[in-house]
């Protein structure tokens, strides 16, 4: 039970300190202050000075929503510096993380953590044991909720089950703390992503060049093997799969949770090991750095975090190395090393796997539960921006993107107001022509703003009409790439351009939710019918 803490932080009944909000590598730590109360929700911190500055445990209690790092990497040195400070997860996440100190919930099962303060976990998707944190204060005049959303994922990926929209019907919370990874972009299906890069896979197979994917040790690189000991291109086809040297303990971990990950994943592991085989066509086995030769003249695909060894030892193979666009929110390359890895890699392909929700399911998620309050983290200033800036949001909620070290007060009204939109940011310029080319010009103050290095990353941009308005959108190095190869492929996907419903650039199909618009060529609806 959370005990009351001697002092309060100064401000209004619901407040939130944010030691990290997310930006970039920074990771998540956010205080919350419901009353007396205060709960630290996750600690993505890779160094906990901050939280150790008061002497005395930063909060009550710790709400951990799910293992990745940088939701949880500080949590072992907070417990070693306050062992008496409650950590609550769930049961997966607990395992994933290797503690059995962490205080483990049921979901959907409210935890009393004080007399007046409870928490529930709800399974976000995204990765197994991912969690919703819903925290319900309650007052004699009033009942307060704060829905805390770590990161979600509505669509079904191949481990774990989306986020229901249906199970939170009815939540209403006061405030929402909604990551914001992938700002107001929009992503094909997810099973339309999963044709794509099995696709890149085999034709790069096809062509006899190994193939490299670097993840990071937990959630992509799992699903990505799960997909193709599973997807029925590969089903029986003599190809090695090798998964690095960190995946493997997180592949037995996986192993030893079968009975919480989806029926589907429960009834296949029933005729084979989820991973580990080297009898059943695609095999699978772990690979060891003292010897990455032994994949030479065989078809092999490898799916590591130590991308860097594997090059710089086979500088002779003709390697295709696959590497996650922005879309999938976490860069297993980092920008820092993409130039190195283009110099080391004869071909370098970007593919799309998201394991968060796209900016249409992160509004309608919003839409669902209808918050006073709207928080945006875990995301960069651009993307951010993108959500803040969307008037179907500010002309209904109070929206906050706030910096670390600040206090945020998160004021309840007992109806909800009409919050005043911000003024836009407004750059008045001049177009001119000039032969066949088309000239913008704007004064240098447009350089100032925090999304301009991301908007010039290469001097390339895309235009496109939205209505009677020109969009100006930059491109980066990375969805060159992607572009590039996309082009030779995009008439071999189940796509608006290839569906037999597509007239004019708009589907006639009544039974399509997309009947009557305007589509992308690329785009994707579940009554797809090919030409």
């Amino acid at each position: 039970m959370v005990k009351r803490p001697a002092s309060a932080s100064p401000g209004s009944l619901l407040s939130c300190f944010p030691y990290a909000v997310g930006h970039g590598s920074e990771g998540i730590c956010l205080l919350l202050r419901l009353g007396p109360y205060r709960i630290l929700l996750d600690c993505g911190l890779a160094d906990i000075s901050l939280l150790q500055a008061l002497g005395m445990a930063p909060a009550d209690a710790v709400v951990c929503s799910h293992a990745h790092a940088d939701h949880s990497r500080g949590l072992g040195a907070l417990q070693q510096n306050f062992p008496r400070l409650p950590i609550y997860t769930s049961e997966v996440t607990a395992r994933l993380l290797g503690e059995d100190s962490y205080q483990p919930l049921a979901w959907r099962t409210p935890q009393a953590l004080a007399e007046n303060l409870s928490l529930e976990l709800i399974p976000a998707g995204h990765l197994p044991g991912a969690a919703l944190s819903l925290l319900t204060y309650t007052l004699p005049q009033r009942t307060y909720r704060i829905l805390y959303t770590g990161d979600f994922s509505l669509s079904n990926l191949q481990l774990v089950e989306g986020l229901s929209l249906e199970k939170l019907r009815g939540l209403a919370p006061d405030v929402l703390i909604i990551e914001s990874t992938l700002g107001a972009r929009r992503h094909p299906h997810r099973r339309q992503q999963e044709k794509q890069l099995v696709q890149l896979i085999d034709q790069a197979l096809q062509q006899g060049q190994p193939v490299l994917i670097p993840v990071s040790p937990l959630g992509l690189g799992q699903e990505i093997l799960k997909l193709l000991r599973s997807h029925h291109q590969f089903t029986g086809r003599d190809i090695d799969l090798w998964a690095g040297e960190s995946l493997g303990p997180v592949c037995d971990t996986y192993q030893a949770l079968l009975p919480f990950l989806p029926l589907a994943v429960q009834n296949f592991a029933k005729h084979q090991p989820l991973f580990w085989d080297d009898r059943v066509y695609p095999r699978l086995r772990p690979l060891a750095l003292a010897d990455t030769t032994q994949f030479a003249n065989r078809p092999t695909v490898i799916v590591t975090e130590d991308w860097r060894t594997i090059l710089q030892q086979n500088r002779a193979l003709p390697w295709t190395v696959l590497v996650s666009d922005a879309l999938t929110g976490f860069q297993e390359v980092t920008d820092a090393d993409f130039t190195e890895l283009l110099a080391l890699a004869p071909t370098v392909i970007p593919y799309t796997l998201a394991e968060h929700s796209d900016g249409r399911n992160t509004t309608q998620l919003i839409h669902n539960l209808r918050p006073q309050h709207i928080i945006f983290v875990h995301g960069s200033p651009r993307d951010i921006n993108s959500l803040t800036g969307l008037e179907e949001l500010q002309s209904r909620y109070q929206l906050h993107s706030p910096t670390a070290g600040a206090w945020l007060e998160l004021p309840i009204g007992e109806r909800f107001w009409q919050p005043t939109p911000p003024l836009p940011v407004v750059y008045e310029g001049e177009v001119s022509e000039q032969g066949t080319l088309i000239h913008f010009s704007f004064e240098d103050s447009i350089t100032q703003d925090p999304r301009w290095p991301g908007f010039a990353d290469t001097g390339l941009i895309e235009a496109r009409w939205q209505g009677e308005e020109l969009i100006l959108r930059g491109l980066s190095q990375r969805e060159l790439l992607k572009y590039r190869n996309q082009e030779k492929r995009l008439e071999d996907l189940d796509c608006c351009q290839n569906c037999r419903f597509y007239r004019q650039q708009r589907c006639s199909n009544r039974a399509s939710p997309l009947a009557g618009f305007r589509v992308s060529p690329e785009g994707y609806c579940p009554v797809f019918e090919a030409l």
